[in-house]
């Protein structure tokens, strides 16, 4: 699963000063912190974000509702000025000393995709620029050292509709409708979230026929987009008029609290990145959170527990530690290109809480009030000159990334290489495989040959398309791995799953029906692959043919691993040519990708009448794997996805070192 922040902490005046939601912030940030960095225990600590959001709803509900209900006005602009004192500072700082350490560091590729982030960190649209690049082929976040942007841009979104809503609602409609429409807002946006994430026949695609295809990547849509999130805001909102009246039971409070600290300390040890979130899954750190906002001031000694000087403390450097962590842990791994220990990510945790209490009383605490900056006054409109100079000089530094590929020129000796264009070399194998391979039906009465997998088929069908297709049909059909053990269960069984679509397409279609030859091809574990006989069975049961039909089998590919083609090109820039890079290679990959096709084979060969092509055999042989293919290309694009060329040059191979196969695909002409 993609990396998960901690959003904007909300001003307080003095007078209503909490110090239990600052010690509630610390056990926020810790969590998220701690999950970033990979500590087991901490498997659920993305919740933190959300209990953010929920102090957030309340903090700033607060705000608006008493300024309002005290003057009958509120005034805009002295709120947006007092969040941009708050935020941009401190995340100003962030962007700057980010993108050094990105032009330094980072490959063309990864720097041309940071620029994109960093116009819409911006922008405050991190978090659609995210959405729209999770799927299959989503970047590992690791390498991405703006992704924790995402939650701001949630709360800068926030900041922009929720005042301009609050004030239209208690001046036209009064207290008890405006806690009404907010009920409202918080059931559609949950109701929003179970219906986008049930995959099957929406309500909201039913009622708006125009959203269909909007959210087809379910999880990351109610992870990313601010919709999906208002209910969390609400959650916080709607406890401005619940604090108002509350019991004078200390043992009532402490209850409450504690009830709160169980159900977030749940979260964080419990979930992990398998978890459906936000979703249902929410409403458990959500509902805690709210529980100690209520009681966490009247709570006695439970209260202390989020009331000490060291809570406090680390619940004040919360947004300034959130900004740094993630940086340092990405920089970190980038460099490091191996998983980190346990005393590392004790390290970076030390090193990210040093620079944000450096962070906090430097730069975050001067800015937050219109007092002297550096001996002189700073007004409103010269603090909101100085960051619209700031957003200037990022977004051009961004938008020249972006469109320069990555400031390739910094890697001279790589300047005609394919390494320097990542993205094109993807973008080629989606739109060839998009306009030869993925149509829905096979259309002459050349041989048809099917390939059924998930992006590795699109490799392989990709490859036999430009060497067969003069003499042969050849389609693909998208199957995961995970859908082969569910292969011989009823088709009433599927509903509700990720495997509900491709197995039915896979068997309502006619291109399964009538192919001459199928191949294989997944990314797999060898020792899971629980359901493989049963998925050949259902082939061959699907197939005209029946147990005539021939099946082949390609086995995993190697991984390079996605942070190979940075090490790459270091190494070029350092002297190294091609053969030294890819002799690493196999000294680095061979052997772990040797044993996966070891017990992969002895699997497959138990299945009668199926072929195993090994494609580790393929790109590895005579202590090199073939991630360069010359001087110029390269065979994968990413850690084991193919290039055009790549796919060629496989595909060949393995018809040639498997004649028997060339000899089935002949002998049904």
């Amino acid at each position: 699963m993609t990396a998960k922040p901690h959003p904007a902490r909300a001003s307080e005046s003095t007078s209503q000063y909490r110090p239990d939601i600052d010690g509630l912030r610390a056990i926020a940030v810790l969590s998220v912190l701690f999950y970033h960095v990979g500590f087991s225990t901490f498997a659920g600590g993305f919740v933190g974000v959300d209990v953010f959001f929920v102090i957030s709803g309340f903090l700033i509900t607060r705000l608006i509702y008493n300024e309002f209900e005290a003057t009958g006005e509120f005034r805009f602009s002295r709120f947006y000025l007092r969040r941009a004192r708050r935020l941009f500072p401190a995340m100003f700082a962030t962007l700057f000393v980010t993108s050094i350490a990105a032009v330094i560091w980072f490959s063309p590729t990864d720097l041309e995709r940071f620029g994109g982030a960093l116009i819409h960190a911006v922008a405050s649209l991190s978090n659609i620029f995210f959405w729209n690049e999770s799927g299959y082929f989503d970047v590992d976040a690791q390498i991405k050292p703006l992704l924790h942007t995402w939650s701001l841009s949630v709360e800068e979104q926030y900041y922009i509709f929720w005042p301009a809503i609050l004030v239209l609602l208690l001046k036209k409609t009064g207290t008890r409708w405006t806690f009404a429409v907010l009920i409202a807002l918080g059931l559609l946006s949950f109701l929003l979230n179970l219906d986008v994430a049930s995959q099957d026949s929406r309500v909201l695609n039913q009622a708006l026929p125009f959203t269909t295809g909007w959210f087809s990547e379910e999880r990351a849509s109610i992870f990313f987009l601010t919709p999906f999130r208002v209910f969390e805001f609400v959650i916080g909102g709607v406890l401005v008029w619940g604090v108002r009246k509350r019991p004078g039971s200390a043992l009532f409070h402490a209850a409450a609290t504690l009830i709160g600290l169980v159900m977030i300390s749940y979260s964080v040890l419990v979930y992990t990145e398998d978890t459906l979130f936000p979703s249902y899954n929410a409403l458990l750190p959500c509902v805690g959170t709210a529980l100690i906002i209520y009681s966490g001031d009247k709570a006695g000694l439970v209260g202390a527990l989020l009331r000490n000087r060291l809570s406090v403390g680390i619940g004040l450097i919360s947004y300034s530690l959130y900004l740094v962590h993630w940086p340092v842990f990405v920089f970190y791994q980038y460099q490091k290109r191996v998983p980190i220990s346990v005393l590392e990510g004790v390290a970076i945790c030390a090193v990210s809480i040093g620079a944000a209490v450096a962070m906090y009383f430097f730069i975050e605490k001067p800015y937050r009030r219109p007092e002297k900056v550096g001996g002189k006054t700073l007004s409103g409109g010269a603090f909101a000159a100085v960051c619209l100079g700031c957003a200037a000089v990022a977004m051009y530094s961004g938008a020249s990334m972006w469109a320069n590929t990555g400031w390739s020129w910094r890697y001279g000796p790589a300047a005609n290489m394919d390494i320097l264009d990542l993205k094109e070399l993807q973008e080629q194998t989606v739109a060839y495989s998009n306009q030869n391979t993925r149509t829905t039906h096979f259309s002459s009465e050349k041989p048809k040959i099917l390939v059924v997998g998930d992006s590795h088929a699109r490799d392989i069908s990709n490859g036999l398309s430009q060497l067969l297709s003069a003499t042969h049909e050849i389609r693909m059909q998208h199957v995961e791995e995970a859908c082969w053990v569910m292969s011989t269960q009823s088709p009433e069984s599927w509903k509700g799953t990720k495997c509900a679509r491709p197995l039915s397409e896979l068997t309502a279609d006619d291109m399964l029906k009538t192919a001459d030859i199928v191949f294989i091809a997944n990314w797999y574990v060898a020792a899971d692959m629980d359901g493989i006989e049963d998925f050949v069975a259902l082939l061959r049961r699907e197939n005209q043919a029946g147990e005539a039909l021939p099946i082949i089998f390609m086995g995993r590919s190697v991984s390079f691993t996605s942070k190979f083609h940075a090490e790459a090109l270091d190494l070029i820039r350092s002297g190294s040519t091609v053969e030294d890079i890819n002799r690493l290679a196999y000294e680095r990959f061979y052997r772990s990708a040797a044993r996966q096709d070891d017990l992969s084979r002895a699997r497959i060969q138990a299945i009668p009448d199926v072929k195993y092509i090994s494609r580790v055999e393929t790109l590895c042989s005579e202590n090199t794997c073939d991630f360069f293919m010359n001087d110029r290309q390269l065979a994968v694009w990413d850690g084991s996805h193919l290039t055009l060329d790549g796919a060629q040059m496989v595909v060949s191979r393995a018809l040639k070192n498997h004649p028997e196969v060339l000899g089935i695909i002949g002998g049904r002409d």
